[in-house]
């Protein structure tokens, strides 16, 4: 009877490690999606401060210049890699532009 409780001892313990192993794992991939997050969030960011910048530059006396604006927002997107956290900027160029432009932002390009 002892070498049982002392068996059933033994795999609580290794269960109870096994758990505890599984939360620091899940708390270190929760971190890392919070700062995956975090990043794509400032991309986002940036994103719009580049739409904003580009529509404002293109602003004339008299009117907006959609060829500079156009011009503007190209030139982002070639400055902006393809990959990596930034590579979020080119949905948010697309979709800004488009409501600035005043096409359907939800239309197929």
């Amino acid at each position: 009877m002892l070498v049982l409780r002392d068996e059933v001892a033994l795999a609580i313990d290794r269960a109870q490690k096994a758990l505890d192993d599984a939360r620091r794992e899940m708390k270190a991939r929760d971190e890392t999606l919070q700062a995956i997050a975090a990043a794509e969030a400032d991309q986002r960011t940036q994103a719009l401060q580049t739409v904003l910048d580009a529509l404002v530059a293109s602003l004339k006396p008299r009117g907006f210049d959609r060829k500079k604006f156009q011009s503007r927002i190209a030139l982002a997107g070639r400055d902006t890699p393809n990959s990596s956290p930034a590579a979020i900027r080119h949905a948010i160029y697309l979709a800004e532009a488009r409501k600035v432009l005043g096409i359907d932002p939800n239309a197929s390009a």
